[in-house]
């Protein structure tokens, strides 16, 4: 399936670049068309639904509504801000 990812040669799937401490790492820029979301993106967004219910939760408000520092309810850009939760759980 040709694709937008195709990356070099010198590139070792199983292994990945050498690494030296002092090079710069490659970057690659990776373009994805409507095509590539359709067929790629999205099916695998749809099987790790489960995973973002926490992020449904915070949007329908049923979790987090002490934490949520502001809130746009614009109908199409609207947005919720949540402080990060830091690792020891404050």
């Amino acid at each position: 399936m040709p694709s937008s990812y195709d990356l070099p040669k010198s590139y070792s799937s199983r292994w990945g670049p050498e690494i030296c401490p002092n090079s710069k790492p490659a970057i690659y820029r990776i373009q994805e068309t409507p095509i590539d979301y359709e067929t790629i993106t999205l099916p695998y967004i749809r099987t790790r639904e489960d995973d973002l219910s926490w992020i449904y939760d915070i949007l329908d408000h049923k979790k987090e509504q002490n934490r949520i520092v502001y809130e746009d309810d614009h109908p199409k850009y609207g947005f919720i801000m949540i402080p990060p939760r830091r690792s020891d759980g404050e």
